[in-house]
């Protein structure tokens, strides 16, 4: 299953499989962070999966997490 990010604004992204099912969203938060909220939770998912969610998150983070820890001197 290869997953399918849709922007649909700035602060949203929508998750389908190649078949066309929604599984969840990419969404901002008030902390300025992107975090995924899974359309169910009646699925199991597979590392592979999980990895994939990890690194877009991973990515969309990425810039505002340089941000924070520059303002925070971390």
């Amino acid at each position: 299953m290869n997953l399918i990010y849709n922007k649909i604004d700035a602060h949203k992204y929508n998750i389908v499989t190649s078949n066309g099912k929604l599984i969840g969203e990419l969404l901002m938060d008030v902390d300025g962070y992107f975090y995924f909220w899974p359309e169910d939770n009646n699925r199991a998912w597979a590392s592979h999966h999980l990895r994939e969610l990890a690194n877009k998150l991973d990515e969309l983070n990425k810039q505002w997490n340089t941000q924070v820890e520059k303002e925070l001197k971390v």
